[in-house]
């Protein structure tokens, strides 16, 4: 399981520079995100939020994009995809739970914060895709974001239920 924490991270950050690359060197056929970025929007979703969303705030040229906000982008693909094989790693519950949060209590606020956010994010990409008039061109993203809020709200919901079950008694 080594291997998958170095392989899993590697290789979905060398497809999001891949698709990044690819992007760049097409010229768009509209305005708009092209496939290729949307893609790799939407398989990362998590992390082109946030780094989209520093863009946003940080108004700056294209050379500024491709010195800081595409490198920022990029670690926080891998960052995303080394906790998800973390993740995967743990079959009784969430591993980053249990080694970031010890108390019972903290981990319970944890999941359910955790749990809230995967449910805003998967109605924010459904409501962004049912109600945007840009849905024909640009989808992928709405989709990833739906897909990874599910995916998000599912596995800390199941991590909430095994942290919160009473343990089985022994008969006496």
């Amino acid at each position: 399981m080594t291997k998958l924490r170095f392989y899993l991270p590697t290789v979905q950050t060398a497809l999001a520079v891949l698709l990044m690359f690819l992007n760049w060197r097409r010229a768009p056929l509209f305005t708009g995100l092209s496939l290729d970025s949307q893609i790799s929007y939407a398989i990362n979703c998590p992390a082109a939020l946030i780094s989209l969303t520093v863009a946003r705030v940080w108004t700056m040229s294209t050379a500024a994009w491709v010195v800081v906000i595409y490198p920022f982008y990029f670690a926080l693909v891998a960052l995303l995809w080394y906790a998800v094989a973390v993740e995967v790693r743990g079959t009784h519950g969430s591993l980053l739970m249990t080694k970031l949060v010890r108390q019972k209590g903290f981990r319970q606020t944890a999941d359910a914060v955790l749990v809230g956010l995967g449910l805003l994010l998967m109605l924010l990409g459904f409501l962004n895709l049912v109600f945007s008039h840009r849905w024909q061109r640009e989808i992928a993203m709405e989709i990833g974001a739906s897909l990874w809020g599910l995916a998000i709200a599912s596995y800390y919901a199941r991590d909430f239920y095994i942290c919160n079950r009473p343990q089985h008694r022994q008969p006496d």
